[in-house]
């Protein structure tokens, strides 16, 4: 229901039911089970959408404690879960929080996948955009190549798929251009 309220843009409604649905989970499985965390991290991309980053912080940060306290093999959710919390702290300017998110994300996925599925792309995108608002434009640049590599491999030098990682990948290179003739005058 809160889906379907956030897709028709009827906000109150919607956070309604998210909070009403994580309310019935928490009555049903107790405050620290596995089964809420979807329902957490949910709450917690529904308020990163609204720009209240603190509570999207909040719930991405329960969501991952119920998860460590629970799990002892790193899964997908945690991974997922991370990217969330991740971007919450990267939105928020905490970006050596965010940075760690990433590398956690990146560990995991690399582990499960391996370092070539289509997974990794997303992981690499969010650590060289984290680079690029870093002002670190080189390491942006590995990872926008990481990820314009490992497409052309898996789909060839032609796919649509390149279009994003290319647009990225042109950005950082101008942003270095433009800083390296900065630091020239």
């Amino acid at each position: 229901m809160a889906g379907i309220y956030d897709d028709q843009n009827e906000i109150k409604k919607s956070e309604e039911y998210f909070l009403k649905s994580l309310s019935i989970k928490e009555k049903l499985y107790g405050k620290k089970h596995l089964k809420l965390v979807d329902s957490l991290n949910y709450l917690g991309s529904f308020y990163l959408n609204r720009n209240k980053l603190n509570l999207a912080k909040k719930y991405h940060q329960r969501a991952l404690s119920i998860i460590k306290a629970k799990k002892n093999i790193p899964t997908e959710q945690e991974a997922r879960t991370y990217s969330y919390l991740g971007y919450a702290y990267e939105r928020l300017g905490e970006y050596e929080e965010a940075e760690n998110c990433y590398k956690q994300q990146y560990s995991i996925i690399k582990n499960i996948f391996g370092e070539d599925h289509p997974k990794m792309y997303y992981v690499l995108l969010n650590m060289g955009s984290l680079s690029l608002k870093q002002a670190n434009y080189r390491n942006a640049i590995i990872h926008y190549v990481k990820v314009k590599n490992s497409i052309e491999k898996l789909h060839g030098k032609k796919s649509i798929k390149l279009v994003f990682p290319l647009k990225n990948l042109a950005n950082a290179h101008e942003r270095l251009a433009e800083y390296l003739s900065l630091i020239h005058i």
